[in-house]
């Protein structure tokens, strides 16, 4: 449900009035625009006595509802209160703490919800930690929170979102549970349900190569093919742009024609360039490993739509992956969405299509199941086959059944 006002008194209320279970988790998203005291609002939520994680997006949206303010509610079924994983920049791939959860994981299907600050360093390595402990034993959704100054929204409630201005990504804490708010953090929280997911971006390969990252660290490349990274981009994406551009305006083009990293059995992941140091080394919104062979994509709004459409039809219409468990015909509790703000840039005033193609798949097949989500820093996705992945410029529509 979405809460036009996301004060401390207005969202006691509003779980009051669903009451949640003692085994209920609450989830709560925060536009990021007019948000009360982050602290407050955990102190308000402690006196309550509820299990709760939450973040803070640039934008959020619930059935019709999309709004850079207020708060969207769902309350879930969880096998336990979110585990908070902080400082990690300091401590990376240290996974702790999920054992009395997990041994409750084996027995019943679950889904590993995944709240993460979106610019937190070590990210990828806290991933592959998490899916080494984890294993196949859960499915995983998440998405990176954050703030993104820049974006003018048009007032909740009104479907029209108002064009962008000048990006800026802000590091400030965007994560809160019971134990505090949190920046370069991640919060875990393990759901009895199973979820059955739908993973697609839509971009199209424009440059094929061969591109290799010869030399990175974490998501910093700074050689292709032994070269300066950015000489090498501006020479392959200049004739695709029809402009030139410096370090300066490289998010707009980087935005425009990101890298994509070739992943078998699943979805690409794609790599959106964010910046340049002064060295000509590429900051990329995702980790790329050593030696990645990479290409240079494009899209339209076409496509990004379309990408949309077949996301939510692979999470609501098609067969899903047999999970164990009764959980995994158990019937369909809400639908979450984790939407890429750079989507949200390149679509400008088409964007509530990509939304709308979401819903109107979810009238079809669930009438009357709950839409819940947020535009994110990021997104993540598995369903305990592959490398659990940080997606760029992507949408993640899971359906939560249980």
């Amino acid at each position: 449900m979405y809460l036009p006002s996301a004060d401390p008194d207005s969202v006691v209320a509003a779980i009051r009035r669903r009451a949640p279970r003692s085994d209920d988790i609450v989830l709560l998203l925060l536009g990021q625009q007019g948000h009360p005291d982050l602290d407050e609002l955990v102190s308000a939520l402690n006196a309550l006595g509820v299990a709760f994680l939450g973040g803070v997006f640039p934008l959020v949206f619930a059935g019709e509802q999309l709004a850079s303010e207020g708060a969207v509610l769902q309350v879930l079924p969880a096998l336990g209160r979110a585990i908070p994983f902080w400082d990690l920049h300091r401590r990376g791939a240290q996974v702790a703490d999920i054992e009395p959860q997990l041994a409750r994981a084996s027995e019943r299907c679950a889904t590993a919800l995944l709240l993460v600050d979106g610019q937190a360093d070590n990210l990828g390595r806290f991933l592959s930690a998490l899916a080494d402990r984890l294993g196949n034993a859960v499915h995983y959704f998440g998405a990176g929170a954050g703030y993104y100054e820049g974006l003018v929204q048009a007032p909740a409630g009104s479907g029209q979102p108002a064009p962008a201005r000048a990006p800026g990504f802000v590091r400030r804490p965007c994560l809160f549970c019971p134990e505090g708010v949190f920046q370069d953090a991640a919060l875990l929280a393990l759901l009895p349900g199973a979820i059955r997911l739908g993973v697609r971006h839509g971009w199209r390969r424009r440059a094929a190569g061969p591109i290799v990252a010869t030399r990175t660290e974490r998501n910093r490349i700074a050689e292709l093919n032994w070269r300066n990274a950015l000489e090498v981009y501006r020479e392959i994406v200049e004739p695709l742009a029809g402009r030139s551009f410096s370090a300066s305006t490289l998010y707009e083009v980087g935005q425009a024609f990101p890298f994509g990293l070739y992943k078998e059995d699943v979805e690409d992941l794609v790599r959106v360039p964010i910046a340049a140091t002064e060295h000509g080394e590429l900051v990329c919104g995702g980790e790329v490993l050593e030696h990645s062979v990479l290409d240079v994509r494009s899209t339209d709004a076409d496509a990004l739509i379309a990408a949309a459409r077949q996301a939510a039809r692979a999470a609501l219409a098609e067969p899903a992956r047999p999970a164990p468990g009764p959980a995994a015909t158990a019937p369909l509790r809400c639908v979450l969405v984790a939407d890429c703000i750079s989507r949200y840039r390149l679509l400008r005033e088409r964007f509530t299509e990509e939304l709308d193609a979401v819903r109107q798949l979810l009238g079809k097949h669930a009438p009357g199941a709950q839409l819940a989500g947020a535009l994110t820093l990021g997104e993540i996705a598995s369903t305990g086959e592959g490398f659990l992945e940080y997606f760029n410029q992507t949408i993640v529509v899971g359906a939560l059944h249980g």
